[in-house]
């Protein structure tokens, strides 16, 4: 068959410097209603105001604080640990900030510039381990590709959100990892400089915490060096990870006495039993606010000024209705983790672009009708045509994942498909009963892998395959 012809990697990186400063210029974030109407909105605000206070008072935390959580509503209170951002964010992104800000000016605008040039880098480590993986330039070209079409990267290049940073961290440190595991170079310096690159990325967003498992596994079931080597390696890696991680959790107990590495899991766990009480009994998400704050005022929510000890009581009470409502949880996580892959996100982005002035908010995942003509408004070309683009690049970057899945089990490239699918499964199984399409951005790079590999097959004789 005719071999496929991909543009070399440097006009790629052109490419992909092209779309995403279209995109800038599309949002304007110059503007000074841009920035205060779309750009420091929700967590971008967060972390812009983190990041000038690391610049002014050179702390993390606020100099003083004046918030009284016993005046509150209960609505207002259940958001309380979220408006206390030195201990429910973590310190990746902000110091990242702060040090453009120190460089450039404290102007939102040059972070995303800085953002874009960082999504380069990106690109190249999609270049890289493509051909680590599959030995090819052809399977590496088109998988760059691929990651520079993905519209939802794009945008978030363009967004003050840890998205790009993350993904830059995370992918450089798979690559280092897997380089240390099929190159059989030193068993010490690059799985080391995995884990040191993973522990930057956990600090930025804390999904990773946990992530540090999936490569040590295969570094010590997939053949290659002697199991002594490999457990000192493994053991090395974890030192490092651990070490870079501490530095935060070891903040938090100098400061508010926990070993504690951030108060968003109690967050997150009341958040979504929230969410998930609104569904089952088909009320307002307010109101399942109040009810849950009430039983975090019974058992001290209120009585405590402990963020730490706060974010434990929001658990106890998510957990304690989670275990009551285990099926429909089951199920509402599931479709949290579809939604997460077939999430468009065009209505968002037509709001930045001055296309729309709707705002999504937070919207339980659902897969009906009424759902999905959301995202196709005939009152809205423009919307509706991003919509259709975004779910026709969706479809050929799922379809060459899969035929890339397919190809790997035929070449029994065990080893290669056990990273893809553990990792995948990872990010799924932790998106939550939301599944926003920003919980895929991380894993963008990899299904463009895997699909650069599967429709790269397409192109190839049957000898070849």
């Amino acid at each position: 068959m005719k071999k496929l012809a991909i543009l070399p990697l440097k006009y790629i990186l052109l490419l992909n410097l092209f779309l995403k400063l279209v995109f800038f210029l599309m949002i304007a974030p110059w503007r000074s209603d841009v920035v205060s109407d779309t750009i420091l909105v929700s967590d971008s605000k967060g972390y812009h105001e983190l990041a000038l206070n690391i610049l002014r008072n050179h702390s993390f935390a606020p100099v003083k604080d004046t918030a009284d959580v016993r005046s509150m509503s209960a609505v207002e209170a259940s958001g309380f640990i979220f408006s206390r951002s030195d201990t429910f964010r973590t310190p990746g992104y902000p110091l990242f900030l702060a040090a453009v800000y120190w460089l450039f000016g404290e102007r939102p605008w040059t972070a995303l510039l800085i953002q874009i040039l960082l999504s380069l880098l990106t690109v190249v480590y999609v270049y890289k381990l493509s051909v680590l993986l599959f030995n090819t330039t052809q399977i590496a070209g088109l998988a760059a590709l691929l990651f520079v079409l993905d519209i939802h990267s794009a945008y978030a290049a363009n967004q003050l959100l840890t998205d790009t940073l993350f993904t830059f961290l995370f992918l450089s440190s798979v690559y280092f990892f897997l380089k240390g595991i099929y190159d059989k170079v030193s068993p010490f310096k690059m799985p080391g400089m995995g884990a040191f690159l993973l522990g930057l990325a956990c600090l930025t967003r804390p999904i990773a915490f946990l992530y540090l498992i999936v490569p040590l596994s295969l570094l010590l079931v997939l053949p290659g060096k002697g199991m002594p080597q490999k457990i000192r390696s493994a053991v090395f890696s974890a030192l490092i990870f651990a070490g870079i991680v501490c530095c935060w959790t070891s903040r938090n107990y100098v400061k508010y006495g926990h070993w504690s590495f951030s108060t968003l899991q109690g967050h997150s766990m009341f958040l979504n039993m929230c969410l998930l009480k609104s569904k089952i009994e088909k009320q307002p998400l307010d109101a399942s606010r109040t009810y849950f704050q009430a039983k975090a005022d019974s058992m001290g929510f209120r009585a405590t000024s402990d963020v730490f000890q706060q974010a434990g009581i929001f658990e106890k009470v998510g957990i304690a209705y989670l275990m009551k409502h285990k099926l429909e949880y089951a199920k509402a996580h599931l479709m949290g983790a579809v939604n997460m892959f077939l999430s468009l996100g065009n209505r968002g982005m037509a709001n930045s672009f001055g296309w729309s002035r709707a705002k999504p908010g937070y919207e339980f995942a659902e897969l009906n009708p009424a759902r999905i003509s959301k995202n196709f408004n005939p009152d809205n070309v423009r919307e509706t045509a991003l919509g259709i683009l975004i779910a026709l690049l969706l479809a050929i970057q799922y379809l060459g994942s899969f035929l890339g899945l397919i190809q790997l089990k035929k070449e029994r490239s065990t080893g290669v498909l056990l990273f893809f699918l553990l990792t995948i499964l990872y990010f799924a199984s932790l998106t939550g009963i939301v599944g926003m399409y920003r919980h895929k951005i991380p894993i963008v790079p990899l299904l463009c892998i895997l699909a650069g590999a599967g429709l790269s097959s397409l192109f190839r004789s049957p000898k070849q395959l």
